[in-house]
């Protein structure tokens, strides 16, 4: 008679059925979902931003000069084709339907010539002080990107005339608007700092419709 042998070692060994089972390690406890909260300062609005700054520098005055840096570098930091390419396009979608006033006034009749005017005026004033900011600051390489940044939006869309289009009803908005800005980049900067500053060199070749505006003389007198 064959001697039974089990599996796996020699006669009468134990089977592997009967030994004990390693105990299962414990579950990884699932990370906590980070808070959805929202950081204060990434909420702050308008001027929130300029006072919390202040505040700041107040407590550390340390920190001015730093800062001072950072504000001269983005502030100077223009770059006149993106300027420009923004100012053309706003320019080009304001219609009629965008009028600061109503043809209207105080019992009054107002031309639509002249509520565009108006309308296309203010669109560009943010443009305007955003030039003067720079040209007080002596930050003469910025400003005349501004300045050339504008001109170009103006150059853009000299020749939009969509019905609708404010443009369409101030068609000497551009020109003269362009005419308007040289000039106060060139008074501003004599007046400030006993130099006046001309557009950046070689912007002949991006304006080349437009020759006169490179001339001492004004072609044309923006009524202020």
């Amino acid at each position: 008679m064959t001697a039974r042998v089990t599996r796996g070692g020699r006669r009468g060994a134990k089977s592997s059925v009967g030994r004990k089972k390693p105990s299962k390690k414990p579950a990884a406890k699932k990370p906590k979902p980070k808070s959805k909260r929202v950081a204060p300062i990434e909420e702050l609005r308008a001027d929130e931003p300029k006072r919390v700054l202040q505040s700041l520098i107040r407590r550390h005055p340390e920190l001015r000069t730093e800062a001072e840096e950072l504000a001269l570098k983005l502030i100077g930091g223009v770059d006149p084709q993106e300027l420009g390419s923004e100012l053309r396009r706003r320019l080009r979608e304001i219609d009629i339907f965008d009028l600061a006033e109503s043809p209207t006034r105080g019992g009054r009749y107002v031309p639509l010539w002249a509520a565009a005017q108006e309308t296309l005026d203010d669109l560009l004033e943010p443009y305007l002080v955003d030039l003067k900011r720079t040209i007080a600051l002596g930050l003469k390489e910025a400003a005349q990107s501004t300045c050339l940044g504008i001109v170009l939006g103006l150059y853009g869309a000299r020749d939009f005339s969509s019905d609708d289009s404010l443009l369409a009803h101030a068609p000497d908005f551009c020109e003269n608007e362009a005419q308007y800005v040289v000039g106060l980049l060139a008074k501003e900067s004599g007046r400030l700092h006993r130099r006046r500053w001309p557009l950046p060199d070689g912007s002949d070749a991006l304006l080349t419709d437009w020759p006169w505006i490179f001339s001492r003389g004004s072609r044309r007198k923006k009524q202020r």
